[in-house]
């Protein structure tokens, strides 16, 4: 029996500590399937690894032959500097929470999930809190 072709999404360090390291971390059928868990490990490459980022690559590889390449976002350090601000030019503004978070409505009432999440936090710390017996029962409060 013939065992079908896949694409392999490999995750291959460049640079630093990375360098040493491919770890094989998925195979797919297609390649569009292949391009997109590349494109995805990539922004969670970003989001764990942030300035570091830039040390991996991710590839979609099939018969030892690269058909797709992914990059995280290069370090700050990589890019090219910004030039100093002029010194008679007004300071830039300083970013509020809100527009870190533009995509975000803050308006309206607060979801039912997340209020159900806070509330299942709170009796689980209470329960820690209380301890537990052997069997499994809250001990009695004093």
């Amino acid at each position: 029996m013939r065992r079908r072709r896949r694409y392999e999404v490999v995750v291959e360090g460049l640079s630093g500590q990375a360098a040493s390291q491919r770890s094989v971390i998925g195979e797919h059928r297609s390649e569009a399937e292949a391009r997109e868990a590349a494109a995805h490990e990539r922004k969670r490459l970003e989001v764990i690894y942030g300035e570091g980022a830039s040390a991996w690559r991710i590839v979609v590889v099939r018969d030892d032959e690269v058909v797709a390449e992914e990059r995280p976002a290069a370090s700050p350090d990589r890019r090219t500097p910004e030039p100093e601000p002029d010194p008679g030019d007004p300071p830039p503004p300083v970013p509020t929470e809100r527009e870190e978070w533009p995509d975000m409505d803050m308006s309206g009432p607060v979801p039912d999930w997340v209020i159900n999440r806070v509330e299942e936090s709170i009796a689980r710390r209470r329960e820690k809190e209380r301890g537990t017996g052997d069997e499994g029962e809250a001990t009695p409060e004093d």
